[in-house]
Order: structure tokens, then C-alpha cells, then sequence
């Protein structure tokens, strides 16, 4: 009976590349280990909170978070640590009619006059570019400034009521007057990021819990799905389905490389599936886990390796922006080639491998996959910072000087040694290919003996040693 893995999947609250999800590995990673986390909610012993009624098939039952339908799309909120907890302030006019856990909307506004004009072109956004919010979330809003005396005009209170919004909280730090129709909350200066979240509610606080779309993984392109644990230690959790006894000691701890991706706003979902010993096994070849299906043709061609899992992931789904890897021999030269997909080993010593248990410090390097040339570029030149190029005195090389530039290169490198292809029919789509790029970008064809020139480049002060 095949098992089904979930990834989950959380729009970035605040980013500069504006990825969606970020799917990782770095085939020789130094491991997390966790142990068995515990149930850690908000409610007496005995006592379950209801869900809201657009909640469906709520479980509270997995000990690190929750699950829940909305439609046809479930959900998990990590609801061991909350990402905030606000207090509801007594009000005169209205009380809390709802417990329990609910969807929620958070919207911080940087307005003094907040407008129905404005509401409405916020959720457009959200509705537009986050696949993780859905008309669903609005029953409950809360909205928060970082300003002072900010206002909720008519035009507002008008759009609110049209969407059906039952529950509305607004920050009493922040708000000048609390319509009718709404409860004050006080956040202690707490903001929240905008966006879509969990809440569980009870008569004197709102506890938000970070909130994600899982995903069913068709083609079996992970190990498992993971999560931020928001417990300070900037550590992620393999999903509640999965054993932690099995599963924790594969989620990564945040190296270099990918503690700058973090900073940058992306969203990592789960760790996807490697050939055994970063080797470039075949299908046939794979004992340690069921491969990875590549989602093109008749959908049983290989994925290649060693990170196989990674181009076969950003082919097959779109809300998979990029995946990273390693890249000693081939590894993501050629996962990206055979799904169609792009990806690329960097030059040597471009990404500090901190944190990476090499295979040939010579050859190591970390590369990106990706489905878009322009997003992979700008990914790309993001996250290859001068302050994490690898120390020459490990490379051996001189210092990288990276140009930025938006030119594109002027030569094509052609090492004559592996041409022409036995396949006549082949070299001849990779003679025309050749022609049409160098021609539509004004480059050179440059051949030359690969082997030669690594034979005879000085490497080592010694060159004997060479």
C-alpha cells in the first residue's frame, strides 16, 4: 500500500524574492535531531475547543498542530508554538460569541484612514498571489497598524459587511475609536505579518498559529514535509504524520546557504529525495527508498541524480517555485536536464559549504533549480552573495569576481573531446541549437580540449602535484 506524503506550503510574509516555496536539500547535510514533541495546547485537560463551522474534519489529535478541511483544500497550523497571542479588552457593546479554533485574517495597514478602497485592493492581492488564503479566512479579521489614531471610515465598514466578515478585532493601540461591531484587542506592540492564520480563540486572548496548504506529492518527490517549529531555535519539523523518531533527523538545520534564503523571505517545505549516497543511481538502482516519478512523457523516466528529487518537484508542481542541491559530478546538471527544467553548477567556491559533509572539496558546489529563466536569475544573483563565497584557502583558487551585469555571455565553451554524439540525429538538433543561440545573441563557439586545459592549469603552487 503506497503512502501518501503532504507538504505544506506558506506564502512568504514578508519577502524580497517573493518566492512561494522553497524546496531543499543539500545531499550531504549536517541533521536536526528532535525528540517526541507533546501536546502543548491552549485549553484545560479534557477540554476540546470547537471549530468555526466552515472548519471540516478538524484534528487535534496529532500533538504538534492541527488539521482541517476548508472545502476541497486542507490545512495544518503548527499549534504547539503560536506566532502571537493577543488579549480581547472588555467592550460595552459587544462580547465574544465564538470559542475555539477558527480561520483568521490579519491585515496591517500602514494608513492613518482605512477605506473600503483599500480592504478590498489588500484581499484582491491576497486572493491573486497567495495560494494559501482563500475567501474562507475572512470570517474573522483582525486588522492592526503600527500607526496611531488610525480610522475605520464608512466605505470600510460597508465593504466588510458585503464580504461577510462576522468577527471583526482591531488593535486598540492603534485605533482611535472601536466602531460598534468590533472587539478591541492589545497586542503589546506585537505586529503581526500580514496574511492568512489559525486562531484559537477563547474570552480573554486570540492565539495566532502559523498556517499551511498541504499538498499531496503525486509523484513522490519527497522524504517528507517540514515546517518552520517557531520555537526560537530556528530548527523545522518534519510533518505530524510522519514519525519523528524516523523523519526529524532528516530536516536540516539552517546553514549558511540556507539560513540567507530564510532572510530573504523564502519558505522551505520539506526535504526531497536523493540517490543513496549522492551517487547517480538509476531507478533499478534505488534500494533505500521508493524513486521519485519525473512527471514528463509517459512519466516513468528517470529523475537522474543524485538530487533527483529537485527537478523532478519544480517540473511536476507549480506551487513550487525552486529547489536546491548539490553538484559534485553531475547532480544538478542533470536532474534538471531530463525533467526540462533549469538548473546549474555555479563556478567553484560561489556558496560556502558550511554545514555540508563534502564528497570532493575540490568539486562540491551548490546549485539552484528552477522552472523560469528570469526568476531563476534573480534567484540566483540574490543568493550568491560576495559574503558567502567559499574561502580560497579551502578552494585553493583565486578570489571570485562576479560582474553585475544583465549582459549575457559572449562565448559558448564547445569541449571538442566529447563531440560529436554517437547519435548522429542528436548532434544534429545540438548543431542547430548552437547556431540559433549564438546567432540570436551575437555570441562565439570557442572550441577547445577540457581535458587539456584542466591537465596543464596550475592549481597548486607545486605543480607537480597537478
Amino acid at each position: 500500500m503506497s503512502r501518501s506524503v503532504y507538504i505544506p506550503h506558506a506564502k512568504p510574509r514578508s519577502s524580497i524574492l517573493h518566492l512561494s516555496a522553497l524546496l531543499l536539500t543539500l545531499a550531504t547535510m549536517a541533521w536536526l535531531s528532535t525528540s517526541t514533541l507533546i501536546v502543548a495546547f491552549a485549553w484545560m485537560a479534557g477540554a476540546t475547543p470547537g471549530p468555526s463551522p466552515g472548519m471540516q474534519n478538524l484534528d487535534v489529535t496529532l500533538g504538534r498542530g492541527i488539521t482541517y478541511g476548508l472545502g476541497n483544500i486542507t490545512y495544518f497550523a503548527n499549534t504547539r508554538y503560536p506566532r502571537s497571542t493577543v488579549e480581547l479588552e472588555p467592550a460595552n457593546n459587544i462580547s465574544v460569541d465564538f470559542t475555539g479554533f477558527t480561520q483568521i485574517t490579519v491585515i496591517m495597514v500602514n494608513e492613518s484612514s482605512v477605506t473600503g478602497k483599500l480592504l478590498e485592493s489588500t484581499i484582491s492581492s491576497y486572493l491573486a498571489e497567495d495560494d494559501v488564503f482563500s475567501e474562507s479566512f475572512l470570517s474573522h479579521l483582525y486588522i492592526s497598524s503600527p500607526l496611531a489614531h488610525v480610522t475605520l471610515d464608512k466605505t470600510s465598514l460597508h465593504y466588510l459587511n458585503n464580504i461577510s466578515v462576522a468577527h471583526l478585532y482591531l488593535e486598540s493601540t492603534a485605533f482611535s475609536q472601536i466602531t460598534n461591531r468590533a472587539l478591541p484587542v492589545h497586542s503589546n506592540g506585537q505586529h503581526l505579518p500580514s496574511g492568512p492564520y489559525t486562531a484559537l480563540i477563547s474570552d480573554k486572548t486570540i492565539n495566532f498559529f502559523d498556517t499551511y496548504r498541504l499538498y499531496e506529492d503525486t509523484y513522490r518527490t519527497f522524504i517528507t514535509g517540514a515546517y518552520s517549529s517557531n520555537d526560537g531555535t530556528d530548527s523545522f519539523n518534519p510533518l505530524p504524520s510522519m514519525r519523528s523518531q524516523v523523519w526529524a533527523p532528516l530536516i536540516p538545520v539552517p546553514t549558511p546557504a540556507i539560513q540567507r534564503l530564510i532572510d530573504l523571505g523564502a519558505v522551505l517545505v520539506g526535504k526531497y529525495k536523493l540517490a543513496q549516497f549522492a551517487s547517480r543511481a538509476n531507478p533499478w538502482d534505488w534500494t533505500d527508498e521508493q524513486y521519485p516519478f519525473n512527471p514528463r512523457g509517459d512519466g516513468y523516466l528517470t529523475c537522474a541524480g543524485s538530487s533527483s528529487g529537485g527537478g523532478c518537484s519544480v517540473a511536476a508542481y507549480d506551487w513550487l517555485d525552486n529547489a536546491i542541491g548539490t553538484d559534485t559530478g553531475s547532480s544538478m546538471r542533470r536532474p534538471a536536464a531530463v525533467p526540462g527544467t533549469y538548473g546549474n553548477r555555479p563556478s567553484q567556491g560561489m556558496m560556502t559549504l558550511d554545514g555540508v559533509l563534502p564528497v570532493s572539496w575540490a568539486q562540491d558546489t551548490i546549485g539552484l533549480f528552477g522552472r523560469n529563466p528570469t526568476s531563476w536569475s534573480q534567484f540566483a544573483k540574490a543568493w550568491y552573495t560576495p559574503s558567502l563565497h567559499q574561502n580560497t584557502s579551502i578552494t585553493g583558487l583565486s578570489p571570485l569576481s562576479i560582474p553585475n551585469s544583465t549582459a549575457f555571455p559572449s562565448r559558448i565553451l564547445y569541449p571538442d573531446e566529447y563531440f560529436p554524439m554517437r547519435n548522429p540525429a542528436a548532434q544534429a538538433i545540438l548543431n542547430s541549437t548552437l547556431t540559433r543561440i549564438s546567432t540570436l545573441f551575437n555570441m562565439t563557439i570557442h572550441h577547445f580540449n577540457l581535458t587539456a586545459t584542466i591537465t596543464s592549469a596550475s592549481i597548486f603552487p607545486d605543480t607537480n602535484l597537478n
